[in-house]
Order: C-alpha cells, then sequence, then structure tokens
C-alpha cells in the first residue's frame, strides 16, 4: 500500500476551508438581502393597515359625512342628498362661494373615496355641485 502525502490532505483541507468560506459568505448575503425584503413587508403592512384603518371604517365615514352635509344645511343650502348602500349622490344647485369652499376643504381633508366631484360656476357669487361618495 502506498502512503499518503501529507501535503496533499493540507491541500485537500485548506480547498475544503476555502469553499466554506465562500459558501457561508454566499449564505450571509442572501439571509441580509432576505432580512432586508423583511422589513420592507413590515412597513408595507404597517402602511396597509394605517389604510385600512382610516379607509375601511365605513360607519365612522358615512357619520362624518353626513355631519358635513347638516353642516351646509343648518347654512341654509338647499341639499339634495341620496344614499344607498354603496354610494352617496350630493347634489347641490346653489351654494355661497365661500360655503363651497369651506365644504370642499373638508371633504378633501377627510378620507372619502371620491367617485365622481363636478362644480360648475352659476354666477359671480353662487355655484353648483355634484358629488359621488362610494362606500
Amino acid at each position: 500500500m502506498s502512503k499518503v502525502n501529507p501535503l496533499y490532505i493540507a491541500l485537500l483541507l485548506v480547498i475544503f476551508l476555502g469553499f466554506s468560506l465562500f459558501k457561508l459568505s454566499h449564505a450571509k448575503e442572501e439571509l441580509h438581502s432576505a432580512q432586508e425584503e423583511i422589513s420592507s413587508v413590515e412597513e408595507m403592512a404597517v402602511k396597509l393597515s394605517a389604510l385600512k384603518k382610516t379607509y375601511g371604517d365605513d360607519k365612522r365615514n358615512k357619520q362624518s359625512f353626513s355631519k358635513l352635509v347638516k353642516t351646509l344645511q343648518s347654512k341654509g343650502v338647499k341639499v339634495d342628498l341620496k344614499e344607498s348602500r354603496t354610494l352617496s349622490t350630493l347634489s347641490i344647485m346653489e351654494i355661497e362661494l365661500k360655503e363651497l369652499d369651506f365644504f370642499v376643504n373638508k371633504l378633501l381633508n377627510a378620507s372619502y373615496v371620491i367617485k365622481t366631484f363636478k362644480i360648475e360656476k352659476a354666477n359671480e357669487k353662487q355655484a353648483r355641485m355634484h358629488l359621488e361618495i362610494q362606500w
């Protein structure tokens, strides 16, 4: 039987060690990219949760919209409001521009899903408005 040279064994161990270190560094890179992906998914989940909390509560949104419409009605504006389960339609034939500005600011600062929003100028001091909000 012939003897195996110890240098061959040492060379084989060095090659195996180098290969293992190469695989380890590659696995570390994959782990790092997976951790970055997980953190981005977590951030997106937080954002989606906040959006769902804001836009998903139809009952609260309907209540705040009806309060906003009642505010208009208390100012003497004739409002034609038609409500269904999934859609609310608001039509105003004559509204003062200051009241319209107030209403639009409140409307756009809230979290409604606006399907249709039309404003037409009736004269110098008044306008017409048509609005559809989807629930």
